[in-house]
């Protein structure tokens, strides 16, 4: 019986696609937890820094390559208001996380999505349901507008009944109105 070997990474034409789905899902893996441990705690990890530059390289790296996994780019696709790419499941759940950010913060639609945009806009967004999922929509919000403190305290999870006292927080400031984050008018 001739049996051809399938090479776990292929490439095909123009529309690149790779098949190295079990590899694919430990690097988007890796690269999600990374990129979640530096944003919860890059103002206790100075930039210069020797183990974040790394981690920044790694995060980076594997960005590049999940770009071009699993998924043809073509199922990815450019929206008005978000600057990555994603399937129209990932759209849906950014859309929700903006909502969340709105109804929770009292911001406009404008701010919370170039919020969104400055926080996720160079990342590589795997289909729906991207690793993020595993958290509803209002887990990630908290970490689009409060710093971390200094004192360590854990940033709120969102989850329902969960006291929450905001005053023991910093708020991070917007995006600059001329960064590439404000894709939607602002309404003020």
């Amino acid at each position: 019986m001739d049996r051809q070997r399938k090479s776990p990474i292929t490439t095909e034409g123009e529309g690149q696609t790779i098949d190295a789905s079990p590899a694919a899902h430990v690097l988007d893996v890796a690269c999600t937890a990374a990129d979640c441990f530096l944003w919860r705690h890059r103002e206790q990890l100075p930039e210069e820094d020797a183990a974040r530059q790394d981690l920044e390289g790694s995060v980076r790296a594997v960005g590049e390559f999940r770009r071009r996994i699993d998924t043809p780019l073509s199922s990815r696709h450019p929206t008005t208001e978000f600057v990555t790419r994603l399937d129209d499941g990932m759209l849906e759940y950014f859309r929700q996380i903006v909502d969340e950010s709105v109804a929770r913060f009292g911001v406009s639609r404008a701010e919370a999505v170039a919020r969104v945009n400055e926080r996720y806009g160079d990342l590589e967004i795997s289909p729906y349901p991207d690793l993020m999922c595993h958290e509803l929509p209002e887990y990630w919000v908290y970490g689009l507008y409060l710093k971390p403190t200094e004192g360590g305290l854990p940033l709120p999870s969102g989850d329902e009944g969960e006291d929450i006292d905001l005053s023991a927080y910093e708020t991070l400031p917007a995006p600059p109105k001329d960064s590439p984050a404000w894709t939607l008018a602002s309404e003020d």
